[in-house]
């Protein structure tokens, strides 16, 4: 099993007394990192087709340490991404994960480079990786945030041992990013409720957003199956901007075809942000996004499941892992408002750093 830690560092809002009323100035956008904005399925490419068919460059992105990308040209190796991210970004990184075997074969030096035309690329940074001391070992290389591109090319100059590797490998390839919108607002404990509550013991609601993609949500209900939750990290009314979904073990039958989201403030009167399709999976342990618009912030927010992918066959609904993607609001009161602090709930907003933990299935590999 790998663990992978996300951490999202936030920046609020600060308070201030002004004749006796309590005024908030943002002092910038809520900023969070993102580990990687690469998605499994996003458009890629490669230098040549000189890999093995069960070693593809879709690999790099597929979100398991267990498979890997391998090319047997060795050096000048590529792979270029289009990222399929919707939300504004600044590009401030990258990660590559060593594979299963064959140390020789790891990256060592490389370039990375930048398209908004997928023709002419402007290099970003190079230089040389450290030796990976573990195999499933990732590699962080870090750089002033730039304005995104569009295109991003990632090429291995040379391995570690040329004279005695075959080919290049790598298990996976990311792209860090600082972006305006917290990638979860919930965390594990959050106040989470499920109607109706038909759940199995062990694969209760709680397990939705425990950051384990090992243990699910499942509910015999099947049909109309709202989950009620009241996400803590911002502290607040948060605008509600996406949400991920992630496949739970087996039975894709049970994956949910249609939703219904709503937020309230009141926990009584709920107001629908969007209704329509679910995420659609093409694999287990598979985390998909939906994006939408939503100017309304809310405190809580209810994620109905109308129907699954096929309820002839399916006896339930099923989902490992929800993230709600959402951002603070930036809100100058008006004077007077004495009891704005209480409503938006920032007192220790300002510069908090959160460490999410987050469980992703290592898949074997001969």
């Amino acid at each position: 099993m790998t663990v992978i830690m996300r951490k999202y560092a936030i920046f609020c809002y600060t308070g201030c007394a002004l004749g006796g009323a309590i005024a908030l100035f943002p002092t910038r956008a809520a900023a969070f990192q993102v580990e990687n904005i690469l998605r499994p399925g996003d458009p890629i490419t490669t230098s040549s087709g000189n890999f093995p068919g069960g070693e593809a460059p879709a690999n790099a992105i597929d979100g398991l340490t267990g498979t890997k990308y391998l090319n047997f040209d060795e050096l000048n190796v590529f792979i270029t991404v289009q990222p399929q991210y919707s939300l504004p970004y600044l590009l401030n990184g990258f990660s590559v994960t060593s594979a299963n075997d064959a140390p020789e074969r790891d990256p060592k030096t490389y370039t990375l480079l930048g398209s908004n035309d997928n023709t002419l690329f402007t290099t970003i940074t190079s230089g040389m990786l450290a030796d990976f001391n573990n195999r499933f070992e990732t590699q962080t290389v870090s750089f002033a945030a730039i304005s995104p591109f569009s295109f991003y090319r990632f090429v291995v100059n040379d391995v570690r041992d040329s004279a005695s590797a075959n080919s290049v490998q790598f298990a996976e390839f990311g792209l860090r990013a600082d972006v305006e919108f917290a990638p979860d607002i919930s965390q594990p404990g959050d106040p989470i409720v499920s109607n109706p509550d038909n759940s199995p013991g062990p694969e209760g609601i709680a397990n939705l957003i425990d950051n384990n993609v090992d243990t699910k949500f499942l509910n015999f209900a099947e049909q109309n199956v709202a989950v009620t939750l009241t996400p803590s990290l911002i502290g607040g009314p948060s605008l509600l901007r996406g949400i991920a979904l992630t496949s739970a073990n087996d039975a894709p039958e049970r994956d949910p075809a249609s939703l219904v989201i709503a937020g309230s403030n009141n926990g009584v009167d709920f107001f629908q942000i969007y209704a329509g399709v679910a995420p659609t999976f093409t694999a287990r342990f598979q985390e998909r996004e939906l994006f939408f618009a939503n100017s309304n912030p809310y405190t809580q927010y209810r994620v109905t499941f109308v129907n699954v992918v096929d309820p002839g066959a399916a006896n339930s609904v099923q989902i490992a892992e929800m993230r709600l993607i959402a951002s603070a609001p930036a809100v100058v009161p008006e004077a007077g408002s004495g009891s704005l602090l209480a409503t938006i709930g920032l007192l220790t907003l300002a510069g908090v750093v959160v460490s999410r933990r987050r469980r992703y299935r290592h898949a074997p590999q001969a």
